[in-house]
């Protein structure tokens, strides 16, 4: 699939949010820290995928170009 209506995943702004997130939520779990409640948290993921996924033009692909 070589058009220009994809990209490679790893440029996917979407995919690397919910990366970091994922990773400052085992971080939390780890230390015991909690900033803000699992439900403030998820509810911040959801409102930023949202919005990522209304300005998304492209699909993704998982081959190289």
């Amino acid at each position: 699939m070589n058009n220009d209506n994809t990209k490679p995943w790893y440029l996917s702004k979407t995919l690397w949010v919910n990366i970091v997130a994922f990773m400052a939520l085992i971080i939390q779990g780890a230390t015991g820290d909690f900033v803000i409640s699992p439900e403030e948290q998820a509810a911040v993921i959801v409102f930023i995928n949202l919005i990522l996924r209304a300005v998304t033009g492209k699909e993704l692909t998982l081959r190289k170009n």
